[in-house]
């Protein structure tokens, strides 16, 4: 997990330092394509959609933001909030 002023949302750069997330440039890494879609995450039913289990129900599922390129396929995913990711640091590190 990559920590970067206690929060990846704030960085300029991704993880490795080789060039700006997809969220925040709007350009795929990988082929340079500005054609990129917001997917949000969603918490539904049974635990479908694309989130983290946090608590005891659904409702407490901490939803997981796909940034999909759309010309070559290559998606990032992002917690949006600092909160979440503090929620997520709390529950899973070790």
């Amino acid at each position: 997990m990559c920590y970067i002023d206690q929060c990846c949302c704030t960085a300029l750069l991704d993880c490795n330092n080789q060039s700006s997330p997809m969220r925040n440039s709007k350009t795929c890494s990988k082929c340079q394509s500005t054609d990129i879609v917001r997917i949000p995450g969603q918490a539904r039913a049974h635990g479908g959609g694309n989130n983290i289990a946090y608590g005891i129900t659904n409702f407490s599922a901490i939803k997981v933001t796909r940034y999909l390129c759309a010309s070559c396929g290559f998606i990032e995913e992002w917690l949006d909030s600092p909160d979440d990711i503090a929620k997520v640091k709390k529950k899973y590190a070790r």
